[in-house]
């Protein structure tokens, strides 16, 4: 949980300040990073919640779903 509030603490000024400055950064930063591998892959993690389980140290499990009807 401490990398998911890590990334959260770090983030967030990025995409909630009244700063005209810090989105421009964002944007040029992300867009560029994001085009370097392995950070495409490590990116798409991120936004998946692959990387870190935001919900297990709060007891919330993965679904587990019934088989489809009819095969």
């Amino acid at each position: 949980m401490r990398i998911f509030q890590a990334l959260s603490l770090m983030l967030t000024p990025f995409y909630q300040s009244d700063s005209t400055v810090m989105p421009f950064v964002r944007d040029r930063l992300v867009v560029s990073v994001a085009k370097i591998p392995p950070a495409p892959n490590i990116l798409a993690s991120m936004v998946a919640g692959a990387v870190v389980d935001p919900f297990r140290r709060i007891g919330i499990k993965k679904a587990q779903w019934p088989p489809r009807c009819g095969g």
